[in-house]
C-alpha cells in the first residue's frame, strides 16, 4: 500500500469533514479536540469548506492584527492554553508566533500548556 501525505487542498473538505467526526467518536477525542461529535456534525458545510483551506491558520493571524489594531485598548500579549497531548494544535500556534510560557493549568481534559505571542 502507498501513501502521499499532502495539505488538505479546499476541494477536499467532505473527506476532511468525514475524518473529523470518525475522529470525534474517539473516547479519547476532547483531549485533542474539545468539542464532541455532535457539534461537529450539527456545522454547516461552509464551517468545513473552511478548514480544509486552512483557515485556521489564516484566522490566527487576522485575530491578531486585529488585537494589535484595536484603538481603544493597548493590546501588548494575547495568550491560550493547549492540551500538553495536542502537538498538531501547538505546532500550529506556534507556527504564528505563539511561544511557551512555562505556565500551566488544568482543565476537564487534562493539564494545559499557556502559550503567548507578544505585540
Amino acid at each position: 500500500m502507498t501513501h502521499t501525505i499532502r495539505a488538505v487542498r479546499a476541494e477536499d473538505w467532505t473527506l476532511a469533514k468525514e475524518i473529523r467526526l470518525a475522529a470525534l467518536r474517539d473516547p479519547a477525542a476532547l483531549i485533542a479536540f474539545l468539542e464532541t461529535y455532535d457539534q461537529a456534525a450539527a456545522m454547516p458545510d461552509e464551517f468545513w469548506q473552511g478548514r480544509a483551506a486552512g483557515a485556521a491558520e489564516a484566522l490566527f493571524r487576522a485575530a491578531l492584527e486585529w488585537s494589535w489594531a484595536l484603538p481603544e485598548l493597548q493590546i501588548e500579549r494575547v495568550r491560550l492554553y493547549v492540551h500538553e497531548d495536542n502537538a498538531r494544535a501547538e505546532a500550529m500556534y506556534e507556527k504564528v508566533g505563539f511561544e511557551r510560557t512555562g505556565a500551566t493549568m488544568s482543565s476537564v481534559a487534562g493539564r494545559e500548556l499557556e502559550l503567548a505571542i507578544q505585540r
